[in-house]
């Protein structure tokens, strides 16, 4: 081994030059260190072995100034580790913060070549002008795929900063896009279908929030769509929130997929009571409120369906209408079982059509010929009230003009129905006449 010393440098040449250190206070092989030049790496070894046969290489510098260590390195607090030229980027433990000491990772300003990105990926993303971050200045996080062609990213998402994307996703063509996939029972998913052009969600949401608002663009004339599965067809439109001078709900549907000579269900209210048993009295409530003078908001009107008879197999359904008639909320006309019969059963009926000629109320038989027929008949003399009965004309009761309690008349013939005979001739009262009717079982004294 040659040594040559030129104060204040030494120069040690020999075919492997090596230092020996030996601490000889020590139970040898401890305090047994010492530096060698090995090929193309400049190594720290200790020895394992009192005469130097066996050793661990702590620290390897190659020639390309790649470092190996054999265990863990340790950096003192707010010692930072710098990359790129001029410590571009830094990475410490911070100790500023004296109530929260915190891993630090500082990336550049950005808005430059240097841009506060980091990209984690395979080799396909090492020595690659990405073309992804140009002009980034939000601190960005961004993982690549396998095919270096598309990845996802998350900065801030502040609206103030040029570029902040929130969550972000590159795809690498126009595709279905996997969001969220949980890995439990079911395997939920969130994710962009693309054949659909919207989102699809595998599994029920539920908003904890006080109020959920759910919102079309907000923009004149957009609208939202709520879309179900036609079996065996695909997403089909069921109804929509429409934005417009009065913005409104529609429901129902518009599609080839609707039949075109049958009912199809567009809206289906279900008011149910679980795993109990229904009992007569349940139903289903429609509640209309409206405002008044006093810009109070109450019920004024209301649609019912009750349940009258819960029997299996004999169940009865009584539809009742009711509206506010001076201040008072109460039905005003229901659809029922009345004797076996369907029915209905209101208060008043009562014309509007006042400048039009005929107002009428119809039974049919069941060969849907008309049986009886009560109406008004408008002509020169006046408004008259007219009882027809199937073949036979039709006979006068009485003119608006006449009627009082005890002076309505029947005139003409008398006239078969049922085997009952109408009163006829003068001097018939009114009690007569309901009296008749009520024998044809067209009218029912309450």
């Amino acid at each position: 081994m040659d040594i040559t010393q030129v104060l204040p440098k030494t120069k040690v040449a020999s075919g492997a030059p090596l230092r020996e250190y030996t601490e000889n206070d020590q139970v040898f092989p401890a305090g047994m260190w010492r530096t060698i030049v090995t090929g193309d790496a400049y190594e720290i070894q200790r020895a394992t072995a009192a005469d130097w046969s066996a050793v661990l290489v702590t620290l390897s510098i190659a020639s390309d100034g790649s470092f190996t260590g054999l265990a863990s390195w340790t950096l003192p607090d707010d010692i930072p580790i710098q990359l790129g030229t001029g410590g571009t980027a830094k990475i410490l433990w911070e100790t500023a913060d004296a109530n929260a000491n915190e891993l630090v990772i500082a990336l550049p300003n950005g808005g430059a070549t240097d841009v506060p990105v980091i990209v984690i990926g395979d080799q396909s993303v090492l020595n690659v002008d990405l073309g992804w971050f140009n002009g980034v200045v939000e601190p960005t996080l961004a993982i690549a795929n396998a095919a270096g062609d598309a990845y996802i990213s998350i900065d801030a998402g502040d609206d103030a900063v040029a570029a902040a994307k929130g969550i972000y996703f590159k795809a690498a063509a126009d595709e279905d896009i996997e969001i969220i996939n949980l890995s439990v029972t079911g395997t939920p998913r969130i994710f962009w279908d693309e054949s659909e052009d919207a989102f699809s969600i595998t599994k029920g949401i539920t908003f904890g929030a006080d109020a959920l608002v759910i919102a079309s663009g907000n923009t004149d004339a957009q609208y939202g769509l709520i879309k179900s599965r036609d079996s065996g067809v695909g997403l089909v439109e069921t109804a929509r929130f429409v934005g417009a001078a009065d913005p409104y709900i529609q429901i129902g549907r518009d599609d080839t997929g609707v039949a075109i000579n049958a009912i199809t269900d567009g809206l289906v209210l279900q008011m149910g009571a679980g795993a109990n048993n229904e009992a007569a009295g349940q139903g289903f409530g429609i509640n209309i409120k409206l405002g008044n003078a006093a810009s109070e908001v109450e019920e004024r009107a209301y649609i019912d369906f009750l349940l009258t008879d819960a029997t299996n197999g004999s169940e009865d359904v009584q539809i009742n209408i009711g509206y506010m008639v001076n201040g008072i909320n109460s039905p005003g006309a229901s659809f029922l079982n009345y004797d076996g019969n369907r029915a209905l059963a209101i208060d008043h009926l009562v014309s509007l059509n006042q400048a039009a000629a005929d107002f009428s109320i119809y039974a049919r038989r069941s060969d849907a010929t008309p049986a009886f027929r009560f109406y008004t008949l408008s002509d020169a003399a006046a408004d008259t009230v007219r009882l027809m009965v199937t073949g036979t004309v039709a006979i006068a009761v009485a003119t608006w003009t006449a009627i009082t309690h005890t002076g309505i008349q029947l005139t003409g013939a008398a006239s078969a129905f049922g085997g009952v005979i109408l009163p006829t001739g003068a001097g018939k009262t009114v009690d007569e006449v309901i009296t008749a009717l009520q024998n044809l079982g067209l009218v029912t004294q309450a």
